[in-house]
């Protein structure tokens, strides 16, 4: 969803941005990627089991590196069921219904800011031809790979290998601490 929000307001307000990254977005969403979105939705309405729902959920969302450690799938199950401030049904459907809905490609070509356009090399739901087409409408636009693994979730899966590559693309410049900071 935040990739799509990033194109919109890119393409809106190229004059005022600098640089962007879209991570893990295409111009617009697959059939196949809107039926899980519709598979997922229904499942959470009809209060499926969650370590059900979680098991269909893993597979489209993570590479074979995270989903083969079993600390991390434990981890991010903890960290799922703890959520005080779970989304709701109907902000859901909303949240769906606008991916279902988006299609960016008669206004990429107003985003003309550098570009970076980041995917995993696992993921099933926005695949490396949907970021190298989104790349194809954008001038000035380039993609990386998240190459150690990777799927729909680096945060979780490659956190050094995304942090190294945003830091590049941004012109990051460490901070170092002085006495007189």
């Amino acid at each position: 969803m935040g990739g799509a929000i990033v194109q919109v307001l890119a393409a809106k307000y190229s004059n005022e941005i600098e640089k962007i990254c879209i991570m893990h977005a295409p111009a617009k969403w697959r059939l196949s990627v809107i039926a899980l979105i519709r598979g997922t939705h229904l499942s959470i309405k009809q209060q499926v089991d969650f370590n059900c729902f979680f098991q269909q959920f893993l597979g489209a969302m993570f590479g074979e590196d995270f989903l083969g450690n079993a600390e991390s799938v434990e981890n991010l199950k903890k960290l799922l069921l703890s959520d005080q401030h779970p989304q709701s049904i109907e902000n859901q459907a909303r949240q769906f219904h606008a991916l279902e809905v988006y299609d960016a490609s008669s206004f990429l070509d107003k985003i003309t800011v550098p570009t970076s356009i980041i995917y995993g090399k696992e993921d099933i739901i926005c695949k490396p031809s949907d970021a190298k087409a989104l790349a194809a409408k954008i001038t000035n636009a380039a993609v990386q790979t998240i190459a150690l693994s990777g799927a729909h979730s680096p945060i979780l899966e490659a956190k050094e290998e995304l942090i190294a590559k945003l830091k590049h693309f941004l012109g990051h410049k460490e901070i170092k601490e002085t006495a007189s900071n």
